[in-house]
């Protein structure tokens, strides 16, 4: 058999690892002396035991666990031997998916789910088939909490009874009575909001033989206005609640929808007690009646949601709530409430789903460390390739990343609270890894802090490549030393010709090459260890062969002395030439002097000789002295060189260091900078985004006159802290023409005027230079100025409405042809206003008391001049005078102000 598609959906079955083929369904929840049977899908009952409490199969549990999408729960209830079973079956194409029974005795106990779906696009339809409300096994109580969970759980509700029902029948139906009584939203509240999160009602009447009656207008009623018009109408004309009534009454007022559905006879009494393999000879009408129904099933098919707005149940979370509901009608007395288990289901799902995703974590770090290969670099730094990190922060990084989303996935569409989502992914995370600074380097003046991985699943994986990272440093270093050790290693019988210069130099390639090939976090702490062991390698090799560096350096003074000796003796020899030519010179100029004064030459020749023997003399000291002199520049100048060359390399190592220094300090300063920065924005973005709420308890001041008015008000119970400023306004009212007229409002006169704007900190206002005796509208509003359209940002609180007093006025009534009568009144009017002034001493009035006591003192007068216009004129005059306060200073208010 066929399930005709009239939507978009197909049939799906449903497996749990380890267990072969499950049957066509299974026992969702059963009673507690029963016994089920996976393998023999039986359930058998042990009525030594008393039934007294209900179990949920833990295979069932994990069937809804396997269902990731929305769910749409579709359940039927009702009396025992109606066909319930088979109407499900039906749903799922085949005629006993859910197995039938054909004796009185009732063959489902609690409630069974299928293990076949109908797989829409958007959600899975389940479908739950219970225990009839009348068997025979069963009691009162036990109904009930069958009939409680079926509704809870369910996104469709099915009643299956047989024939058109009457008004009496409902007096069977009194469980509905009890749902409406056993069931809260919130704790504190009454059942008058069920309606919300109850399934729409189906009531499906069966075998109907008779037409239904027809409407007052003569045409025949529908299934549903029969129900709704008929049977749930509720009694008039008595002053109590009949029990149907009461069915009706909670039917009507908790469940969001009621329909009703008629199916004929299947057939003859044969064909009934032999359904499933009867199915060829069932009525056609009653195919298509049963045909009709699934197909509207199917098409007004929905999830179930979940108690936040917005919020869809999955499977994960109907096996959540499940066990809760369970619990809650098992214990004696308990009330389900909807909000707690919702709750208590999401809470459960949290932890659930985190458990889950922090296992396939821990899963997928070990498999893509173990595809990488540990050591590896530990990395704070951003991954030049997302997809493919090659450090181990890196890849964490991007597990957590795909796990925190799919987390959000799973449970973020059941809460609309950024902060719950957001302290559930901190959770998550944390989990993960665990930070703590550190502060590094604090004797020096370079200290700072740095972040230490102290704990989460991460640590797991630092530490071991830690660990790792060592033994590969280690070994790298000493397979880059081992060279260096055999030339270093010699006997004290044998000559080297390794120098420590070339120790030097063989140590510096083997840093550079340590750290192209050191790998992880331990490299450095390898280094600085095996730096201390080769400088005591270095100590005693420099020992062991230090003649050697002895006989160098010597050997090198000995060639600079040769070298100066060499440079010095080239000296010598130039100024030998010197002379040598001076000398040639001096005697070409003499034979040029003997052959022009031949005469004079035995006169001049001693004199030229005794000359000559003191410019030799002369000239030899000049040599002698010039050597010397040479000597000791050409020594001064070197020591003067090599001093500046030495001077320079010092001045040059300074600026060096300098310039280090300033580098750090300028990029540590803007980095620091740059957080500051970006912590004022992240906080700006805040205020800006933040809306204040209105003020409240807006309210009068005692405070007031005549051309004044003040108001307080108290800071907005909503995002207060966005507060800057508040804005206080004013308008006039006037009076309708008749007050008294509910169709006559007040009317507003003048538009509103803007009086006061104060800041954050003040809370009152004082509006001046208004009208006396005359009614105002006072309104404030809270403002956030940060944003450029700042009344835009803000909410007014309620206006209230106050009036100023009246003004001191004085009136004289003047009566030109007064006569002896006004004379005789005038001191009743004066004696009147000085009585009204006594008496608002003595008792503050309000300005009704006063206008009366004012219109007494005035009407003395007048009847004073008419008296007096009767009698001769004597001049009199009749003065009432009416003195008012501008303004009330009452010493007990607090917030007065002069």
């Amino acid at each position: 058999m066929e399930l005709q598609q009239s939507r978009n959906f197909k049939p799906r079955k449903l497996t749990l690892p380890g267990i072969g083929s499950l049957p066509s369904s299974i026992p969702l929840i059963y009673p507690n002396n029963a016994k089920y049977d996976m393998a023999k899908n039986e359930l058998s009952l042990d009525k030594s035991k008393p039934r007294s409490s209900l179990k949920v199969l833990p295979e069932a549990i994990k069937l809804l666990e396997s269902i990731q999408k929305p769910v749409a729960v579709v359940s039927i209830c009702g009396p025992c031997r109606t066909g319930k079973s088979y109407i499900l079956s039906r749903m799922l194409g085949s005629a006993d998916a859910f197995a039938l029974g054909y004796t009185m005795d009732a063959k489902t106990f609690g409630i069974w789910i299928g293990t076949s779906v109908l797989e829409f696009d958007e959600f899975t339809m389940l479908l739950l088939d219970t225990e009839g409300i009348d068997s025979v096994d069963a009691e009162a109580l036990t109904d009930a909490n069958i009939l409680v969970l079926s509704v809870l759980l369910s996104s469709c509700f099915i009643y299956n009874s047989m024939g058109v029902p009457k008004k009496g029948d409902l007096n069977s139906m009194m469980q509905f009575e009890m749902i409406a009584r056993s069931i809260i939203e919130k704790p504190g509240e009454d059942g008058s909001t069920l309606s919300k999160h109850f399934p729409d009602f189906i009531w499906l009447l069966r075998d109907v033989m008779l037409q239904l009656p027809a409407a007052e207008d003569g045409k025949q009623l529908s299934p549903t206005d029969y129900i709704i018009q008929r049977v749930l109408k509720r009694g008039q004309g008595r002053n109590y609640e009949s029990n149907t009534d009461k069915v009706a009454g909670a039917i009507i007022t908790s469940f969001p929808s009621i329909k009703c559905v008629m199916i004929s006879s299947p057939g003859d009494k044969d064909v009934v007690q032999n359904i499933a393999s009867r199915q060829q000879d069932l009525s056609p009408i009653f195919n298509k009646e049963v045909e009709a129904f699934v197909h509207h099933l199917c098409d007004h098919a929905k999830p179930k949601c979940g108690y936040a707005i917005g919020s869809l149940v999955t499977g994960p979370l109907l096996a959540r709530m499940v066990a809760e509901y369970v619990n809650i009608v098992n214990k004696p007395g308990a009330i389900p409430c909807i909000s707690d288990v919702w709750s208590a289901t999401i809470e459960s799902e949290y932890v659930r789903n985190m458990n889950q995703l922090l296992k396939e974590y821990d899963d997928e770090m070990g498999e893509m460390i173990s595809k990488r290969g540990m050591p590896m670099e530990e990395g704070d730094k951003e991954e030049e390739d997302k997809k493919n990190p090659t450090t181990l922060l890196g890849i964490h990084r991007k597990i957590c990343q795909q796990k925190t989303t799919t987390l959000i996935e799973r449970v973020g569409r059941f809460t609309t609270s950024q902060k719950s989502i957001g302290d559930l992914t901190s959770k998550f995370e944390n989990a993960l890894v665990t930070f703590k600074e550190v502060l590094i380097d604090p004797n020096s003046g370079k200290q700072h802090f740095e972040k230490e991985i102290v704990g989460g699943i991460l640590k797991k994986y630092v530490d071991q490549n830690y660990k790792m990272s060592q033994v590969f440093c280690r070994a790298v270093f000493e397979r880059l030393y081992d060279p260096i050790r055999k030339r270093t290693e010699l006997k004290v019988d044998e000559e080297s010709q390794y120098t420590f210069e070339q120790l030097l130099q063989d140590l510096q390639t083997l840093y550079t090459e340590y750290h192209k090939k050191a790998v992880g976090p331990a490299r450095w702490e390898v280094y600085e260890e095996k730096t201390e062991y080769i400088e005591q390698k270095k100590r005693a090799f420099e020992s062991f062969v230090g003649y050697q560096k002895k006989m160098f350096e010597g050997a090198q003074r000995v060639a600079e002395a040769e070298a100066k000796n060499h440079k010095f003796n080239e000296t010598i020899m130039l100024l030998e030439a010197q002379i040598n030519q001076q000398r040639e010179t001096n005697e070409k100029q003499l034979s040029q002097l003997q052959n022009h004064h031949e005469a004079e030459l035995d006169k001049m020749q001693k004199q030229i000789e005794a000359k000559m023997q003191t410019e030799k003399k002369h000239m030899e000291q000049m040599m002698q002295a010039n050597v010397h002199e040479t000597q000791t520049k050409l020594e001064e100048k070197l020591e003067f060189q090599c001093k500046e060359y030495q001077e320079e390399f010092q001045c040059m190592q300074q600026n060096y260091d300098q310039q280090m220094q300033q580098m750090q300090g300028k990029a540590e300063q803007e980095l620091k900078d740059m957080e500051s920065i970006k912590e004022m924005l992240v906080q700006q973005n805040d205020i800006f985004k933040s809306k204040p709420g209105p003020p409240q308890n807006i309210r009068s001041s005692s405070f007031r006159g005549a051309t004044f008015l003040k108001m307080r008000w108290d800071p907005p119970s909503t995002n207060a802290q966005s507060v800057t400023h508040y804005k206080a306004q004013y308008r006039k009212a006037k009076h309708p023409k008749n007050p008294c007229h509910p169709k006559n409002p007040w009317h507003p006169k003048d538009p509103w005027h803007t009086f006061k704007k104060t800041e954050k900190q003040k809370l009152s206002a004082v509006a001046r230079n208004l009208k006396s005796d005359t009614d105002y509208d006072f309104r404030v509003k809270s403002l956030n100025g940060n944003i450029n359209k700042v009344d835009e940002n803000g909410v007014y609180g309620e206006i209230i409405r106050m009036d100023t007093r009246w003004s001191m006025a004085a009136k004289v009534v003047v009566t030109p042809g007064a006569v002896v009568g006004g004379a005789l009144l005038t001191p009743v009017a004066v004696a009147g206003a000085a009585a009204e002034r006594v008496w608002d001493a003595i008792n503050p009035q309000t300005k009704a008391t006063k206008f009366l006591t004012g219109i007494l003192s005035v009407g003395a007068g007048a009847l004073g001049a008419v008296a007096g216009t009767i009698g001769a004129p004597v001049g009199s005059v009749a003065v009432a005078v009416l003195l008012y306060d501008k303004g009330d200073h009452s010493p007990q208010s607090s917030d007065d102000e002069s």
